[in-house]
């Protein structure tokens, strides 16, 4: 917002082209000032909205910035149904969420970042528990939406730190298998509550799945989802599974699970002038060399840990 204002600066004409310029208004800022975030609300007319809000948990013994936040969340809240992007980072009460109780029937970007555990009561007041055009959710610190709640039709699913608390594998299959055009799927530091008889189920296929990263999770875990996940169409696979500690036999990933992903791994072997597979203290890294990325080294990794 700095620069904006130094633009306006430059000439009349600029700083008419920006004030009539709804677009560049459509966003606000618990990091923003009070009368910044209420001018920018009014200038962006209708338009559809960023909204990014900062705990900073350093400053919650301030008096001050426990106030401005309040203050950000009630300026906000009367413009939820123009909500686009929503970002929470760094949050620590749950208390928040009351205050956006209410649908965002726009919003298409959710990020949440906790640095505590949300309980799990919180989705059901969470924009009413209402996310029917969300197409991009990451949430980190607070379990999926219970099924009560809907979530299908994703692009981008990131889940992170659970903080000790489950989500059943069946709910997470739900959500995936509802979104056929997911894009992106990532799994961080999770602890998924296995069915208690591995039955059988349909294999989900993603054709427009492009990353599938599955970071921290026991091998039974990683073993499981790679089995009723594909992605024929995937071009970054990142796996990294716990299994000395678990006493889990690598091979039922090596062997047979990863069986499914063997034609994507050897199509991009095959298409990359330069791709190597190394094996490295404690894991496996596949690089894939600069003139296949365009001056570029990129690495995936299978490790197991």
């Amino acid at each position: 917002m700095r620069a904006i204002f130094r633009i306006r600066l430059v000439a009349v004409l600029w700083k008419e082209t920006l004030d009539g310029s709804p677009w560049v208004w459509a966003i606000a800022s618990s990091t923003f000032p009070t009368q910044q975030n209420a001018s920018n609300i009014r200038r962006s007319a209708e338009l559809p909205l960023t909204i990014h809000y900062s705990g900073r948990p350093f400053l919650w013994e301030n008096q001050d910035e426990i106030l401005a936040n309040i203050q950000f969340l009630q300026l906000t809240k009367p413009t939820l149904h123009r909500w686009k992007v929503a970002w929470f980072d760094s949050l620590e009460q749950n208390d928040l969420f009351q205050c956006l109780d209410q649908p965002a029937i726009l919003l298409q970007e959710l990020h949440i970042h906790s640095l505590t555990f949300i309980s799990p009561d919180t989705e059901h007041y969470l924009f009413g528990g209402q996310l029917p055009n969300t197409k991009h959710l990451d949430l980190d610190g607070m379990v999926l939406p219970a099924h009560a709640v809907p979530v299908y039709g994703l692009r981008f699913l990131h889940l992170g730190h659970g903080f000790g608390q489950s989500i059943p594998v069946e709910r997470l299959l739900e959500v995936v298998g509802g979104s056929p055009g997911l894009e992106h799927l990532g799994l961080t530091k999770l602890d998924l509550q296995m069915p208690s008889t591995l039955v059988t189920k349909s294999t989900i296929i993603l054709n427009r799945l492009q990353s599938f990263r599955l970071r921290d999770l026991r091998g039974e875990e990683a073993d499981y989802l790679i089995r009723h996940i594909q992605g024929p169409h995937c071009i970054q696979f990142d796996l990294c599974v716990a299994i000395s500690r678990y006493g889990f036999d690598a091979s039922s990933i090596l062997d047979t699970a990863l069986h499914a992903f063997e034609p994507v791994l050897r199509q991009i072997h095959r298409t990359t002038d330069e791709s190597s597979l190394d094996i490295e203290g404690g894991g496996i890294a596949w690089s894939v060399g600069k003139s296949a990325l365009a001056g570029t080294t990129r690495r995936q990794f299978i490790r197991l840990a």
